[in-house]
């Protein structure tokens, strides 16, 4: 049988040398101390292995259950959501995925509403107006018929007044026309990048959700007994939740429905 005394003063010297020595010679060292206690050494290997394997999990478990407990007091706290996942992987998708949602939902990377039939209001202004532009550009080529025609001086000058008039309205008519398009061209942009902006807030909000709906799955099997109270408080919580984050996507999806009827 092993000396325990020898065994563990070859273990503080192991602890020793892993401590003083430099990379280049552990190894040197290392096979030094096997050579000339190689019983005691293989023993105190064995020692330290048994003493891991028991250890290492007893350390997981003890951090599993520290961060359902720190994932449980977040319950209920403002912009504190995605602490509310116990799971490392999990949580920090969450978080990633949360500040996409606010910068693209929130309107901070462009629009995300469509007023509804302002396109279909614009295209009938166009059309209205460009109706009008026709009619004074009719109502200008009869008037320049009728005052070479006329042989009246006071009826010529009526006429030219006439289309003196004539002409300034037409003018503006050409400009409103033009005023009209410009908007509609805006008009586009707005409503195209609504589309997308809505799309990509869509896309962010369900991330987030698939995150909850992960952590709910992987806590549905969970067993131990000292994170069971915090769990079902997560689940319980989880399952509140998810009505919001559908009610939240629905919103936008028929933002998103409205700004497709509003595609020009």
């Amino acid at each position: 049988m092993y000396n325990v005394h020898k065994i563990i003063y070859l273990v503080f010297l192991r602890l020793l040398v892993l401590k003083r020595c430099p990379d280049y010679c552990l190894q040197y060292r290392r096979i030094i101390m096997i050579k000339h206690h190689q019983p005691y050494w293989a023993a105190a290997i064995v020692l330290f292995s048994s003493v891991g394997v028991f250890l290492a999990p007893s350390a997981a478990y003890a951090d599993k259950v520290s961060d359902f407990k720190a994932a449980a007091s977040n319950i209920d706290v403002e912009e504190k959501g995605c602490y509310t996942i116990p799971y490392s992987d999990l949580q920090s998708s969450c978080l990633d995925q949360r500040s996409n949602v606010h910068s693209w939902c929130d309107g901070g990377r462009g629009p995300i509403t469509c007023e509804a039939n302002a396109s279909s209001n614009l295209i009938k202004s166009l059309v209205t107006e460009e109706r009008n532009y026709d009619t004074l550009k009719r109502k200008e080529s009869e008037l320049k018929d009728a005052i070479g025609s006329a042989t009246n001086d006071q009826a010529k000058a009526d006429l030219k007044k006439s289309l003196e008039t004539t002409e300034q309205d037409i003018y503006k008519s050409y400009q409103a026309r033009n005023n009209i398009k410009t908007a509609i061209d805006q008009r586009e942009d707005l409503v195209d990048g609504a589309i997308y902006n809505i799309g990509k807030c869509i896309d962010y909000r369900r991330a987030v959700q698939n995150a909850f709906s992960s952590a709910l799955d992987r806590m549905r099997n969970e067993n131990e007994s000292a994170i069971q109270p915090e769990a079902t408080k997560l689940r319980v919580w989880y399952e509140q939740g998810k009505s919001g984050h559908e009610t939240a996507i629905t919103h936008k999806e028929n933002a998103l429905a409205n700004c497709k009827k509003e595609e020009l």
